[in-house]
């Protein structure tokens, strides 16, 4: 599809250019070491989406190092949140779980909900994604349960992955259609929603 074949060529333009962007606030954050952290796990998926896959897991556990080394356990923890992404690009979606259950244990032990819904969301899509369905619905579930009115982007995902699992499950009908209409509605599909109905082929 001609479409389809545009929006790829434009996310990668996208991915080269932001990439392009973040490596020089990382060259420019001498010394702000919270700052070269989280652009580090931003310039790592980035690099994921240009199939770049070593690069992005090198770039990934610099973020997470960086960090960890700071005590800042919270954005460490979240720092799985673009670890797990750079897995499912690649490929790996078993490696995407064992790295976001990781953070999800950390978050919940530090009692971050407001992290725990995007994680949660993420590993949903992980373990869908290896074709336990059950197991997914119910990681959903519990996304959304403690997922804000405000979090627009963890209800995204959410719904992306109902609505992929309802379609791989044969019952289309009972709200995938309505999950990704309420997606388009909000403005955030992106790339997610081509995922979701990928998962229910």
């Amino acid at each position: 599809h001609d479409e389809d074949r545009d929006g790829d060529a434009h996310d990668f333009l996208l991915a080269i250019t932001t990439s392009i962007e973040c490596s020089r606030i990382v060259a420019d954050a001498t010394g702000d070491r919270r700052t070269e952290g989280l652009v580090l796990g931003a310039l790592a998926h980035l690099e994921a989406m240009r199939g770049e896959f070593d690069r992005a897991r090198e770039l990934s556990a610099r973020a997470h190092s960086t960090l960890e080394e700071l005590g800042n356990s919270v954005l460490a923890a979240s720092t799985s949140l673009e670890a797990g992404a750079v897995e499912l690009l690649a490929g790996d979606p078993a490696e995407a779980e064992r790295l976001i259950r990781r953070d999800v244990a950390e978050l919940e032990r530090m009692g971050a909900a407001y992290l725990l819904s995007t994680t949660t969301a993420l590993l949903a899509q992980a373990v869908a994604a290896q074709g336990r369905d059950a197991e997914a619905a119910e990681l959903v579930e519990a996304g959304q349960r403690v997922t804000g009115d405000e979090d627009v982007d963890s209800a995204v995902l959410l719904a992306c992955v109902r609505s992929g699992l309802l379609v791989r499950g044969g019952d289309a009908d009972a709200g995938a259609a309505d999950d990704v209409a309420g997606v388009i509605e909000v403005g955030r599909c992106d790339r997610r929603v081509a995922a979701a109905r990928e998962l229910g082929q």
